[in-house]
């Protein structure tokens, strides 16, 4: 399993930099407006997603890991509207998720079990990667400091999820794996 140092973050960061060089994925993000607004969504979908996993039949590990990420984007969702208010952005915090995450979200109320854990977990791979990139680019080349000061402090915990979520993978994948 690998370790939450600096160094397993960085090494976080340096596989989530390689799935954007693979993806085309490169130009710098710099608009307050597409920062806050993807910000928000992602957030809004974390606790949503959270929401429907705490229903679901899963490890109690896995649904106490969905409670915390209600709760931390709870809070990161307020972080941003103060962050967005201070800074002259309020109406820019969308209410809602966007389409993609709609249909992800539809996907988790339709699965159940072995399944639900599954796409979950993918889901927030993918999420969490998403995430990190984001709040990464704009903390370096954002224009407006709030915003930035918001993705240098969320940063962190976004990649904390990540190698987290990344651990519980590899665990499922060795008891899985013949012996």
């Amino acid at each position: 399993m690998p370790a939450r140092t600096p160094e397993g973050a960085e090494a976080a960061l340096n596989a989530t930099r390689d799935r954007i060089a693979e993806t085309g994925v490169s130009e710098p993000l710099s608009s307050a407006r597409d920062y806050v607004l993807r910000v928000a969504q992602a957030s809004l979908y974390q606790v949503e997603a959270a929401r429907i996993v705490a229903k679901g039949d899963l490890p109690p590990a896995m649904k106490a890991f969905a409670q915390e990420l209600q709760a931390t984007h709870t809070a990161a969702l307020e972080d941003l509207r103060t962050a967005a208010k201070a800074s002259g952005h309020a109406s820019l915090v969308p209410e809602t998720v966007n389409q993609e995450q709609a249909e992800q979200l539809d996907e988790l109320r339709g699965a159940t079990g072995t399944r639900l854990q599954q796409l979950y977990r993918r889901q927030q791979e993918a999420a969490f990667e998403d995430m990190v990139q984001l709040h990464e680019q704009y903390e370096k080349y954002g224009n407006v400091p709030a915003l930035m000061r918001y993705a240098g402090r969320y940063r962190p915990v976004e990649t904390e999820h990540l190698l987290r979520i990344r651990d519980d993978a590899m665990r499922v994948a060795q008891t899985l794996a013949p012996q």
